[in-house]
């Protein structure tokens, strides 16, 4: 169940029977292309999925996998550049000149 886990081929959360006690079953093309990004499956082995993919007519799921994730990155760096800004000290504030009298 770790290995599942580590590969992403599950989520688990603990409960009241142990680690183990919810178990989310995740898509297995969605966790062979994270593997793939990981570098964990060989070209060959990784070509052949894809063919079989193509062949059943599931290669959109890669490609809404990719969607996903390039929507996670983009929210990911948003985040990150309005806690740097807020992490940022203030700017003085300039003080207007008084007006002049006329």
């Amino acid at each position: 169940m770790r290995t599942l886990r580590d590969l992403w081929m599950i989520q688990t959360k603990p409960g009241p029977t142990g680690e183990f006690h919810y178990v989310l079953l995740l898509n297995p093309n969605a966790a062979m292309e994270w593997m793939r990004g990981q570098k964990m499956v060989q070209d060959g082995i990784y070509s052949r999925f894809i063919d079989r993919l193509m062949e059943v007519g599931a290669f959109g799921e890669i490609e809404a996998v990719h969607e996903v994730w390039k929507a996670q990155a983009e929210a990911n760096s948003i985040a990150a550049a309005v806690a740097a800004a807020a992490a940022e000290p203030a700017a003085p504030k300039e003080i207007p000149a008084p007006p002049v009298a006329g």
